[in-house]
């Protein structure tokens, strides 16, 4: 089987939401239960509030799956 892995980091002085949605990563298929993600943030609640600014924040993100 191949794997797919993805990491991403977004920083920002400032970050405010409007209105909040879900987020959610969802894997599919055979290789489901072998995958997985997840986040590391600094200054940002797992659930942000809207219209409410954080500031100095930094999140990364990390998602590694199976193909196939």
């Amino acid at each position: 089987m191949s794997w797919v892995s993805f990491h991403s980091t977004v920083a920002a002085e400032e970050m405010a939401f409007g209105e909040v949605e879900g987020d959610e990563i969802v894997f599919r298929g055979d290789g489901a239960e072998r995958s997985w993600s997840g986040t590391r943030r600094r200054n940002l609640p797992a659930a942000v509030t809207p219209h409410t600014t954080h500031h100095d924040v930094r999140i990364d993100l990390a998602v590694e799956g199976e193909l196939g």
